[in-house]
């Protein structure tokens, strides 16, 4: 993708971000972006642009914004720009945007009026700040809401039971409480573990794994049940990009492949071993539980 065609794409995916849309887009992309008042989206995206966070040839950044605010009318208008263009319903977020930021997103949108108003009372806010995202993003900068349980908690404390539930299973996955004997105290601390790995194949995955096969990516498509025909279809119908070539291979097989991704990435890991490719079967294999 030529860097004309992907500012016409962004400016074609601005047009969605407006108003409210825009807070919450400035919001979900707050920790990449420096602190200033966007008056509209462009000027968003030629920062994110500037900061390499999106190019021509990685619009992982775009997709994750897509699958996170649930605009999945986006879709139509990256087809017609970008070739086999994956399917975001199935989208696994990458770690560009934290798992920390996703949950205030969805916790910021199921906010009400009342919500707002409890929230300034509880945190004694006298600033004139109505809406919900400004308001978040303010008690951040104050540093009354961060990424420790304690400061979670007592935000749920303050919002809406469907809010409070995202507060509540993003705490459950992230902290857990151990006595500390170290001390001679026995204090309870709080102590944070990010280190789940997902037994899914998620598209980046699959798209780092093309970036790494090379020639061998054929007999690795014939071993995992391709045919030769669908070889010759994949590579005609990505001319000009081999990676894209073998992403489709990869993507085309998860899709076919019944079972779990348990037994899916199990059948990769083996078929990659098949084609002499220990490497990349035991970095696959390493993101099993």
């Amino acid at each position: 993708m030529e860097d004309e065609v992907l500012r016409k794409l962004l400016t074609e995916v601005a047009e969605i971000f407006y108003g409210e849309k825009l807070k919450s887009l400035q919001f979900l992309l707050s920790d990449l972006l420096k602190p200033s008042t966007y008056t509209n989206a462009l000027h968003i995206f030629e920062d994110l642009l500037l900061q390499r966070h999106i190019t021509h040839d990685n619009l992982y950044l775009l997709y994750d914004i897509i699958k996170i605010t649930g605009y999945f009318v986006l879709q139509d208008t990256l087809n017609k720009s970008v070739q086999n263009f994956p399917d975001l319903t199935r989208w696994q977020p990458t770690s560009k945007i934290s798992t920390y930021r996703i949950m205030l997103f969805k916790v910021a949108n199921k906010l009400y009026t009342d919500d707002v108003a409890r929230i300034k009372f509880m945190y004694t806010v006298r600033q004139d700040i109505s809406d919900v995202w400004g308001l978040i993003m303010f008690l951040e900068k104050e540093c009354k809401i961060e990424n420790n349980s304690d400061k979670l908690l007592k935000l749920k404390e303050s919002v809406n039971p469907k809010a409070g539930k995202e507060i509540e299973v993003y705490c459950s996955n992230h902290f857990t409480t151990s006595v500390d004997f170290t001390d001679g105290r026995g204090d309870v601390q709080c102590v944070t573990h990010q280190d789940h790995v997902t037994q899914e194949l998620t598209s980046p995955e699959l798209m780092d794994l093309a970036r790494d096969l090379g020639a061998e990516w054929e007999q690795l498509a014939i071993i995992l049940g391709l045919k030769k025909a669908d070889l010759d279809h994949l590579k005609e119908d990505n001319r000009g990009s081999v990676v894209q070539a073998i992403f489709s291979m990869l993507d085309a097989w998860y899709k076919k492949t019944p079972g779990d991704d348990r037994l899916r990435r199990a059948k990769l890991v083996q078929a990659l071993k098949d084609t002499d490719r220990t490497d990349l079967a035991e970095k696959v294999e390493s993101k099993v539980m």
